[in-house]
């Protein structure tokens, strides 16, 4: 199942955060997909995810807006959705923000044909 899933994260400057993100989620879901939005980041996470495609390569993909008319988190979540090639996607925030242990809940949830679920943030 998770071979069918896509985790879409939308990222703005995340050099601190996202190569340990994406080390943390392939670390419990070694097989689940990984897609990077960027929005236009000036900082060095370009670099770090191209690293961790050495190391994931089949899993894990990057898209790069190339049009600035298109900003922002919505756009990237669209652009997200229109360019994975999974039944299922879940969206996450690249700071932590979102339990990484939530996964397998949801990945529970799509096997019972669930066709949204919605998480929410608890501090």
């Amino acid at each position: 199942m998770q071979d069918n899933i896509t985790i879409i994260i939308p990222i703005l400057n995340e050099e601190e955060n996202i190569g340990l993100l994406i080390d943390e989620i392939f670390k419990e879901y070694w097989n689940i997909n990984i897609l990077i939005i960027d929005d236009f980041s000036n900082d060095n996470w370009v670099k770090i995810v191209r690293d961790k495609i050495n190391e994931y390569w089949n899993n894990l993909k990057i898209y790069v807006k190339d049009n600035k008319k298109y900003k922002w988190l919505t756009s990237s979540i669209i652009l997200g959705i229109e360019n994975i090639k999974t039944d299922y996607f879940i969206v996450m925030d690249w700071d932590f923000q979102h339990p990484i242990e939530n996964i397998k809940n949801f990945i529970e949830f799509f096997k019972q044909w669930k066709n949204l679920v919605i998480w929410e943030r608890k501090k």
